[in-house]
């Protein structure tokens, strides 16, 4: 029998038809294609029992969506994903999947789950708390955006990579764990979320990308893996509570104004593995009083520490051949500085406006000292050279540097001459400072017997004058004053006593000592000041200090030393 043209294109087009209205709910597994999504949009209940009869249903696969939030969401505002439905797993949350769903509050999610999409709980603004278990491998971009009072969010160890998550400027974000798959953090990804306050880091994070973290002003601690290789531009600037930051093994590079701005960071240990502090990294963390650089730094570059105004003592290794312009330009309460044997030239202000440095060491391997590179150093009084004289005289020193070159030398000078067995006991106010050589903690009006009281090994404590003489053990001990350790009638180790407020050595606060700071600011190398000298505590060595002085001696607790 013969069927005309037209009819084979009519069966053709009603069996395209019939094809075409299948419910594609119903998927199978091909050798392209594994673990198929149900286009979440088109699943319903009156297709559930098609899909369970499925010839194989664990290809077969849901992604989740929003036609799901009644039948699973709680009535305290609390949406559980179940791991299945009518047999078939669910593997995939949908993109836009619960987008703008303002009523929930929490989510829980199923181990079946392995991947999350794009803007999935975007506008979820009631959302306080998620947890993203570890059989999560994806997360799409934007997945939180617009969650204004989402608090807590901890991301599982199957999570290889967040990228855009939609957190930054989240307010309301108190706490975020980062599982110990994710390789690299976006940049700006928590940036300005200003109640973050815990950051736990997984241990495969590579890198912290550019203003991270920046602005997270609750933040007060960090803990930074070994992982980590590079610390990103302005990664933490701004974060003003930050306190305390632990560097893993590995890091190498810290960018630039990496930190700067945390004003509350009190110390900071670089490990072995850091080679360069960049531009600005630390600068203006003024609560900031101890440093310690690792041997790997090589450089040090431009203001890194500039205006660290708590900043006490640093010694920059031999490792350094780079010591950028002011690097520690401003740092208000340095007294001491260690220049290693790797630099050759110091750059221009580095150390300026340091008005409480009081000693420098330098190595011999230094050939230039920079324009103003210690201008406004007015305490400035010893510097140590690790070299002859005739080396000295070779040394280039710029413009701006005349209270470092009027400073008395010492050449020759040998590591580890400054003291180091003068031990004061454990319940001792004394203090050693051994990069120069002084005690502090000392009170006006001492005697020789209180001072030696507070030292281990009383027995073989000496104190003497300025000028050497031997004091009685009822004379009083003065700023200039030296603690020795006698061992077999020799002197093995000293110290000079420095008093806050007692000026001339007698050791005694009276009116002599604001005649002697008067003085100074006549004559400075014939009355010089040291650190303790500024008892109004404003950095600066005047006549305000004798008047603070004159003060402190009629009343005492009105007018204290600061």
């Amino acid at each position: 029998m013969t069927i005309s043209i037209k009819r084979i294109i009519s069966l053709l087009t009603v069996l395209v038809l019939l094809i075409g209205s299948l419910p594609v709910s119903i998927l199978a597994k091909t050798n392209e294609t594994a673990n198929v999504l149900a286009n979440a949009g088109e699943v319903s209940e009156e297709h559930s029992e098609e899909k369970t009869t499925a010839t194989d249903s664990e290809d077969i696969g849901i992604l989740f969506g929003k036609e799901y939030l009644n039948n699973y969401m709680g009535d305290d505002g609390n949406l559980v994903i179940p791991a299945e439905i009518k047999g078939c797993p669910v593997i995939k949350i949908a993109s836009s999947a619960f987008e703008g769903c303002i009523s929930i509050k929490s989510i829980t999610i199923p181990d079946s789950i392995t991947g999350i999409g794009d803007c999935a709980f975007k506008g979820c603004t009631s959302l306080k708390s998620i947890t993203i278990p570890d059989s999560v491998t994806s997360i799409g971009k934007n997945v939180f955006e617009g969650c204004t009072s989402l608090e807590n969010v901890i991301i599982g160890n199957g999570v290889t990579n967040i990228e855009e998550l939609g957190l930054r400027n989240s307010k309301s974000l108190t706490s975020v764990t980062i599982g110990n798959s994710v390789t690299e953090m976006d940049n700006y990804e928590f940036q300005n979320c200003t109640s973050l306050q815990n950051v736990i880091i997984g241990n495969s994070i590579e890198s912290i990308g550019y203003n991270t973290f920046s602005n997270c002003a609750s933040l007060k601690s960090i803990i930074i893996p070994d992982s980590v290789k590079r610390i990103g531009t302005s990664a933490f600037h701004g974060c003003t509570s930050l306190e305390s930051v632990t560097i893993g093994n590995s890091v190498t590079h810290i960018e630039i104004y990496a930190f700067m701005d945390c004003k509350s960071l009190k110390s900071i240990t670089f490990p072995d593995s850091v080679t360069s502090i960049n531009y600005g990294a630390f600068y203006c963390c003024e609560s900031l009083e101890n440093v310690t650089i690792g041997s790997g730094v090589t450089s040090i570059y431009d203001s890194a520490f500039a205006y660290c105004k708590s900043l006490k003592s640093i010694t920059i290794p031999d490792g350094v051949t780079n010591l950028g312009e002011h690097a520690f330009n401003s740092c208000e309460s340095l007294t001491s500085v260690t220049i290693g044997n790797g630099l050759t030239s110091i750059g221009k202000y580095t150390f300026e406006g340091c008005t409480l440095l009081s000693s420098v060491i330098i190595g011999n391997s230094v050939t230039s000292i920079g324009y103003n590179t210690f201008k406004d150093c007015t305490s400035l009084k010893d510097v140590y050279y690790i070299g002859t004289e005739t080396e000295w005289n070779d040394i280039s020193v710029y413009d701006g540097n005349d209270l470092f070159v009027n400073a008395a030398i010492h050449f020759n000078y040998v590591p580890g001459d400054l003291p180091e067995k003068v031990t004061p006991s454990v319940d001792s106010n004394v203090i050693i400072n051994t990069d120069v050589g002084t005690a502090t903690g000392i009170g006006a009006h001492s005697t020789v017997a209180d001072v030696v009281a507070q030292f281990d090994g009383a027995e073989n404590i000496k104190i003497v004058d300025k000028n050497g003489n031997s004091l009685a053990a009822d004379a009083l001990v003065g700023t200039g004053s030296k603690i020795q350790l006698i061992e077999n009638g020799e002197v093995k180790d000293e110290v000079t006593v420095v008093i806050k407020g007692e000026i001339d050595g007698n050791g005694k606060i009276d009116s002599d000592d604001a005649i002697y700071i008067l003085r100074n600011t006549l004559f400075v190398s014939l009355y010089p000041v040291v650190v303790e000298d500024d008892v109004d505590g404003n950095g600066k060595y005047d006549s305000d200090d004798a008047i603070h002085l004159l003060r402190y001696t009629l009343f005492p607790s009105m007018y204290p030393l600061k």
